[in-house]
């Protein structure tokens, strides 16, 4: 009987979308971590975002960003592309910003480049010297706190994100958000 009911509660669990919180960082925390840091990027400071100045300063342009990969220095292995690749999409998607290639992606556009000198036609050969220049940096880091008392383990994901203007190399805005998470130790044995 006592079978049954965890097969029913987890049948439930795996109809209802949700999961439950397992102690590790997962794709949820990741799009909540999203859900909050973009908007509270896009938002900074109140009455006049980062943005709108740039762009008031700038005759109308919209500033470029280039986003670095949020590092992982926390005690487990996350997956920073696809967290990163979520960033920059909704970011994307916001309209009030240009986003250029990743530092990544600079090493595959070089590549290109290359290939393309030696093999392309005059007509299709793209030149260098025509990349837009980013006028912010965003970047992160994703570190953990492990709290162990004899029945609990509670692991804290702290994600702390800057926007950097290049040209000043001023900070424009410093997001934080924890992500908290208990695991019973009983429950899962000594």
């Amino acid at each position: 009987m006592r079978a049954l009911i965890v097969a029913v509660g987890l049948l439930l669990v795996s109809c209802s979308g949700k999961r439950p919180q397992a102690g590790y960082w997962n794709d949820q925390d990741a799009d909540q971590v999203v859900r909050t840091m973009v908007p509270s990027c896009l938002s900074y400071p109140a009455g006049q975002p980062w943005w709108h100045w740039f762009a008031a300063a700038h005759g109308g342009r919209k500033p470029v960003v280039r986003l670095y990969r949020v590092k992982n220095h926390s005690s487990e292995q996350i997956n920073h592309e696809y967290f990163t690749a979520q960033i920059e999409r909704a970011l994307l998607a916001s309209g009030r910003m240009d986003l250029v290639a990743t530092p990544g992606e600079l090493v595959d556009i070089e590549a290109e480049l290359d290939d393309q000198k030696k093999n392309a036609s005059d007509e299709t050969v793209k030149s260098r010297g025509n990349a837009t220049g980013a006028d912010f940096l965003l970047g992160g880091v994703i570190n953990t706190q492990n709290d162990l008392t004899e029945k609990k383990d509670v692991r804290a994901y702290v994600v702390t994100m800057h926007l950097i203007e290049v040209e000043t190399r001023k900070k424009a805005w410093i997001g934080e958000q924890k992500i908290r998470k208990q695991l019973d130790r009983a429950a899962f044995g000594p």
